[in-house]
């Protein structure tokens, strides 16, 4: 083979190795967002259980504050009670007490049925926290490697860029410019 050719075919490959690094250059940034995304969706499950947890909690208080304050009205009607003297109104004013007893107790009930559901609750927090801890860890090292593998090609391609460099001085202006047309065609034609 005619040694011209075998600079340019030489040459060529530098190419094809400088467009490679290049390519794999291009895919950083989306295994970047892809991490960052992994990050945010884990961090979300520990935020919404949080959030679970909250309202859980707003709901026992809320509860807890109505069965309150049914107990005051039946502390009112218990004195009120004492001040009637008719039986027909007596009659009525226990039934209303007992109507607001019940009332009491099923606030009550709901309450504790709510306060099952924390330690539960509670567990799912700790779990999210533990596995969005793990995940972080393990998104940190990707990340690591991540800019380790891309200085080792940043190197790379400084290194084949001026090993092509130097390449490119052996060969012909004339046989130059043919190759670099061809290259020019190549890559219109790879695009397309």
């Amino acid at each position: 083979m005619k040694p011209w050719i075998e600079t340019l075919l030489a040459l060529q490959s530098l190419d094809m190795k400088l467009r490679g690094i290049e390519t794999k250059l291009a895919t950083l940034p989306s295994e970047k967002e892809r991490i960052t995304a992994e990050a945010k969706k884990s961090e979300a499950q520990v935020l919404s259980a949080q959030s679970e947890l909250r309202s859980l909690q707003r709901k026992i208080k809320d509860t807890e504050g109505k069965a309150a304050a049914v107990n005051e009205e039946i502390q009112k009607l218990l004195i009120q009670s004492a001040t009637i003297k008719k039986n027909n109104e007596y009659q009525a004013m226990m039934s209303a007490i007992g109507t607001k007893k019940q009332e009491q107790s099923a606030l009550e009930t709901e309450a504790l049925n709510l306060m099952e559901q924390l330690e539960p609750l509670k567990k799912k927090i700790s779990d999210a926290e533990k596995q969005h801890s793990v995940t972080i860890k393990n998104l940190r090292e990707e990340v690591a490697e991540l800019k380790e593998f891309a200085e080792e090609l940043k190197q790379q391609y400084k290194e084949t860029r001026s090993l092509r460099d130097a390449h490119e001085k052996n060969v012909s202006q004339k046989n130059l410019e043919i190759y670099k047309k061809r290259s020019d065609v190549t890559a219109i034609v790879h695009t397309h």
